[in-house]
């Protein structure tokens, strides 16, 4: 499944928007030898942070309220802005 912007991503259901989520995250954090997210990851949310599918749809969804954002893929905006925003609570 490629979701390009929003467009794309507000036809999806929850169950499709936690499986994508679901694959970015684990891309991210467990797969990828590319250690500049995971080192980002920890600078902002913290050694040990549990972090909930629920909880990236939300910050997705969030930052699809902002008209700037809708043009990016949600894989871009976990990457550039999600981190700060999933863990500034």
């Amino acid at each position: 499944m490629v979701v390009e912007n929003y467009g794309n991503w507000k036809t999806l259901s929850i169950g499709s928007k936690s499986a994508y989520m679901t694959g970015l995250w684990d891309g991210y954090m467990v797969f990828s030898d590319d250690d500049l997210v995971k080192k980002k990851f920890k600078r902002i949310c913290g050694e040990g942070t549990i972090i909930r599918v629920s909880e990236l749809l939300v910050v997705i969804d969030n930052l699809y309220e902002q008209e700037i954002n809708r043009n990016f893929s949600p894989a871009n905006l976990l990457e550039n802005k999600g981190l700060e925003h999933l863990c500034s609570k």
